[in-house]
């Protein structure tokens, strides 16, 4: 039996069979529509590295480290060519460490971009193909999802390219921790208690301090005019962009608050996040 995980306290095992078929159905629900084939072969991908040896016995208890997410990568690469390929790449070797620099083809095992990673000598782990079933992807659909709207604008593309990378590698490592955090019996989707109206009211307390007089002052008041004025629109995403320094925390969670209470939405754990470190910061 091969395993993803263990604890001796605990009455089953966490195989690598159910662990990479539990992440790939998580990672193919959190994608948009046309990465969700190519999220469900990262979730099956990620984990294969833990088919060796020495894995299995540091899983059982050794005390040893093993690196296992280049597996992953280097079976990517295997199987895919396209840019479909190395996006399986980075996300699969950095789901433990973050996304690696991708490097160049002159670095060496000891290097830490996924160029240096993918040279890294591993053991045989291609027991995983008898245990996981890898389906076909359409590599040229995604491929031309990923070139949509770039013509023959190479940086437009890059920009593309690096943005979908971090979207997928979100998806993986949330899929990954949740699968695991439930074999050890815990629930990462557990409701976060808050109270959005006394947050907001903190949030426009705080903007009390300014007083709107200076020239620079009037012209925060004018930015946050408009985008308090946007709460009201239907979009997919609402970008707002300043320079550092003119309030932005602030004038994304007003809006991010007052879109939930007024259109009974919820917010993003990661802004819930912001909210508690700001809140926390003031009551210091």
């Amino acid at each position: 039996m091969y395993l993803a995980h263990f604890r001796a306290d605990l009455p089953a095992e966490h195989t690598i069979q159910q662990h990479s078929q539990q992440t790939a159905n998580l990672c193919r629900q959190f994608a948009i529509p046309e990465l969700a084939d190519m999220m469900y072969v990262m979730g099956l991908l990620h984990d294969v590295g833990k088919y060796q040896p020495s894995f299995q016995k540091k899983v059982r208890g050794a005390h040893r480290m093993v690196e296992h997410a280049a597996c992953g990568a280097k079976a990517a690469q295997e199987r895919y060519q396209s840019v479909v390929g190395l996006l399986l790449q980075y996300c699969i070797c950095g789901h433990h460490t973050g996304i690696p620099d991708g490097g160049y083809e002159t670095d060496t095992e000891e290097m830490a971009s996924l160029q240096g990673r993918i040279q890294r000598k591993t053991e045989d782990f291609s027991e995983y193909k008898k245990e996981i079933i890898i389906p076909q992807l359409d590599e040229a659909g995604i491929s031309a999802f990923l070139l949509r709207d770039c013509g023959d604008n190479w940086d437009l593309f890059v920009d593309k390219f690096a943005f979908f990378t971090r979207y997928c590698f979100s998806c993986l490592v949330d899929a990954d921790g949740l699968d695991t955090s439930r074999f050890y019996g815990k629930d990462m989707l557990e409701t976060l208690p808050a109270d959005f109206a006394v947050c907001l009211e903190r949030v426009h307390g705080a903007q009390t301090v300014f007083t709107y007089q200076t020239k620079e002052e009037i012209y925060w008041k004018r930015l946050q005019k408009q985008v308090s004025a946007q709460k009201g629109e239907k979009a997919d995403l609402y970008i707002l962009n300043l320079p550092t320094g003119k309030a932005k925390t602030l004038y994304a969670m007003e809006f991010a608050l007052e879109r939930a209470i007024g259109k009974r939405k919820s917010v993003s754990f990661t802004l819930c996040l912001t909210i508690a470190r700001w809140m926390k910061r003031r009551n210091a």
